[in-house]
């Protein structure tokens, strides 16, 4: 078992760890969920408070990993993943369309490979996509083929 500080708190018997670090203020919690080491600020000065919203915090990353969704939806690759195993879902139970198959070998072969890495909120990936035209891989040929001269977006 690893050596704790003193000013390190358990609770929900041993599972979260809330703790301060060096020269802060607030009160940080620490957790592991289906192998991933989660660390939050809790942005609380109270212990009392600090631990509640840790509590809570550890509570939702639960409910999270109980119901099939990914822990951390940081990456592109993560959320990529995740409408793959929908789609899949969807066309095992025979409610998808089939081009959904498609989806996901052009997904998991072109897409993954090169944003995968990339933050998928950071606004990197939104301007390299073109116009859609409310449908996921058509678009408008007129203004995103840089034959007229418009801007893609």
């Amino acid at each position: 078992m690893r050596q704790l500080r003193d000013d390190t708190h358990l609770i929900l018997d041993g599972e979260v760890r809330v703790y301060r670090r060096e020269r802060s203020r607030r009160w940080q919690a620490a957790f592991n969920i289906d192998g991933h080491t989660i660390r939050v600020s809790t942005g609380k000065r109270d212990l009392a408070e600090a631990k509640e919203y840790a509590r809570d915090t550890y509570l939702e990353y639960k409910f999270r990993h109980k119901n099939d969704l990914p822990i951390v939806t940081k990456k592109f690759s993560d959320v990529a993943r995740l409408a793959i195993v929908d789609m899949r879902k969807q066309l095992d139970a025979g409610l998808g369309k089939k081009v959904y198959a498609d989806y996901c070998v052009c997904i998991e072969r072109y897409l993954i490979p090169f944003f995968g890495a990339q933050y998928a909120y950071s606004g990197v990936i939104r301007p390299v996509f073109p116009k859609v035209s409310g449908h996921p891989f058509r678009f408008y040929p007129a203004t995103d083929s840089g034959a007229s001269g418009h801007p893609v977006m």
